[in-house]
This record gives C-alpha cells, structure tokens and sequence, in this order.
C-alpha cells in the first residue's frame, strides 16, 4: 500500500474526496503512530550476516586467565608473528625481541612500558616490524621487571586486518559483537537471536554463546563461522517530503490493510468521536481475525544439540 493509496481510503472514511489541508499533518502523525501500533501485531524483523572469523592466535598457551608475573619473567615464543594484544595489570615491562639463530640469542625489537595505576587491565596493542616491514623470523614477548604483576589474553598474530596499530584486535575467549553499531535500523533482539543455518547442529543462547546489554552478542572466539543475527528492527517513517505514489508502508500486505481504519479513527477522534469509534472497532475486529489466524500456525520445531 501506498501513502497515495491509504490517503485516498482514509479521505474516503471521512466521506470526503481528499482530507482538508490542515489534517495534512495530522494524517502523517496518524500514519506513524498507526504503523508503530500494527507492527506490535508482528514485529518487523531484519537478520544480520556476522561474519566471525577471528585471527588465530599464534600462542599455544591459553592466557584467558590472568597469570602472574613475579620473581621470574613470563615468556611466549612463536615464529612469524606480525602484530601482539596483551593487557596487563601491574606495572613492568614488555619486550618484543627477535631471533636470527632459532632461539639462541635475543634482539630487542621494541621495549614497552606497563603502567596500571589504578588496578585494572590495560590494554597494549602494536605490530611486530622489524624496519619499516614485518618480522617474519622467530619472535616473543617477554614480560619482566621489578614488580609483581598480572597479564592475561596474550596473543600474537601471524596476519593482519590493516597497516595502523589500531586495527590489532583484542583477543579474549568470546568476541563482542555491538549489533546496534552495525547495523542502521536495530531495536533488540529477537529471541534466540542466532539462525545458525550453517551448521546443522544446535546453538543454543546462555550455553554457547551470550547477550550483554540491550544489543551485544558475545561469541566463542573459537567457533568461527557466519552466523545470522535476528533482530527486531525500526519501522520506515512518513513524512510529507515523501512521493506519495510510489513510497510504501513499511508492513507487509496483510498489516497494511489495517492502516486505513486505525488512521481514520485517529483523525476523526475530536471532530467525529462516534466515526472515530466505528472505524477502531472495525480495526479491532479485523486484528482479532489475524491474531486468531496466527495462533493456528503450527509453532517452529527447533533441534538441540542431540538433535531433539
């Protein structure tokens, strides 16, 4: 349905050919508000393709868990690594250093200063470049000093996702998703909120993965995939700078025929209450059938991981 085409059905509700100019206005606040209200009926949904491909973490070791730097330094050791992610809570020093005869001797790359004045992790990211390219030799990272201190998801990459600093990712047992920065039109989440399409098996929310706030998902760094993000999403407004014979209502075809008495029962609500009356209980009944119709639907079979 067109604006042209509800335009016309709610001027004809009213009796008239085209609706006075000054409930030009109300008819778009009427429209919106009319839309906002049927797509309660059921909610306009969008899926987001997450594309989960982490880099892989060189390190063999798992570092999830804070691990304690005292009397002796902490070493990791791997061969070609182009960029490092570590966070630290204490105060000492890291050393990215190289070697040109498989282990024997040392070469500081670059030394960088650990400060966490306030007790908590901080995060230290950076490329390993041995000039102005990346080392492709032997490579580790040694956290020494004074002063006992915790690191914790230490990694150290053998790719890179850009040429800045910036772009070296964290590196934690689940990655954060914000849905609502990745997308234009987010509300919250459908419930599950994962389709997981592609791999035949299930994926269950609160076991496998997690929600945090309004619109963060936290997946397992290590269950890469493509994953597909259901989310309920933000409705299409009307306004007057709108073609209105080619602009569409933002429902589908069996919602949009909602529009017109809801709409007419706005816009005669002061001038006509009686009309106005008639036309929501027109639409009240015409929402009972729909709601009726949907209920009869045979409810969505879901498959767990045994595969019940």
């Amino acid at each position: 349905m067109t604006i042209k085409e509800l335009y016309d059905s709610v001027a004809e509700l009213g009796f008239e050919n085209e609706l006075e100019s000054e409930r030009i206005n109300g008819f778009y606040l009427a429209a919106n508000r009319a839309v906002t209200q049927i797509n309660r009926i059921r909610p306009a949904t969008s899926i987001y393709k997450l594309n989960h491909f982490p880099l892989i973490n060189k390190i063999s070791e798992e570092t999830f868990e804070p691990l304690c730097k005292d009397d002796e330094a902490l070493i990791f050791i791997v061969d070609s690594a182009k960029s490092y992610y570590f966070e630290c809570n204490g105060n000492g020093v890291a050393t990215i250093e190289k070697s040109t005869d498989s282990g024997e001797t040392w070469e500081t790359i670059k030394a960088i200063d650990l400060v966490s004045d306030k007790g908590q992790f901080e995060q230290y990211r950076g490329l390993i470049l041995d000039g102005d390219s990346p080392y492709t030799g032997m490579v580790r990272i040694k956290f020494s000093g004074d002063y006992i201190y915790w690191v914790q998801n230490v990694a150290m990459y053998g790719s890179l996702l850009g040429a800045e600093p910036e772009q070296v990712p964290a590196y934690s047992k689940y990655i954060v998703y914000n849905i609502a920065s990745l997308t234009d039109d987010f509300v919250s989440f459908v419930c599950p909120p994962i389709r997981d399409a592609t791999r035949g098996k299930g994926f269950i929310l609160n076991t496998d993965y997690f929600v945090e706030g309004a619109d963060k998902l936290l997946i397992p760094a290590s269950q890469t995939g493509v994953y597909e993000v259901q989310y309920y999403r933000k409705m299409r407004v009307l306004s007057r700078d709108d073609d209105m014979e080619t602009i569409e209502i933002d429902l589908d075809s069996e919602l949009s025929c909602l529009m017109p008495n809801l709409v007419a029962s706005y816009i005669w609500a002061d001038d006509e209450p009686a009309k106005a009356e008639y036309y929501l209980s027109l639409y009240n009944a015409q929402v009972s059938e729909i709601v009726s119709r949907q209920k009869d639907l045979k409810p969505a079979v879901y498959r767990n991981k045994t595969g019940w």
